[in-house]
């Protein structure tokens, strides 16, 4: 569940703000994920990595904390340069809660 009022603590109350981080974070979510697949298929540790990063850093803001933690194993793994297959079940995993999470809370 969306931490929103530490969302809007960190915006200075600003419910505008909190709105306009959403909307990004569901952008991220929408261009990380299939992303984050395509590097996992194709061995791309680096970008994976990359990419679980800013993940990890997005929920952390809303206060998703296992989605934090699920995303900062990732990037680990990948940069511990750890197995694919490893590695992929986080992976589809994160994007399946990211999934849900958008469907019952943001939209």
């Amino acid at each position: 569940m969306i931490d929103r009022t530490k969302l809007l603590d960190m915006m200075d109350g600003d419910d505008m703000m909190v709105e306009k981080f959403i909307k990004v974070f569901k952008t991220q979510v929408d261009q990380q994920i299939p992303l984050m697949k395509t590097y996992l298929k194709d061995g791309n540790l680096p970008l994976l990595s990359n990419s679980a990063h800013i993940m990890k850093t997005q929920t952390a803001y809303l206060g998703l904390d296992e989605l934090t933690l699920l995303s900062q194993s990732i990037e680990k793994y990948a940069d511990d340069g750890k197995a694919l297959n490893v590695i992929s079940p986080l992976v589809a995993d994160l994007a399946d809660k990211l999934t849900l999470l958008i469907q019952n809370e943001l939209t």
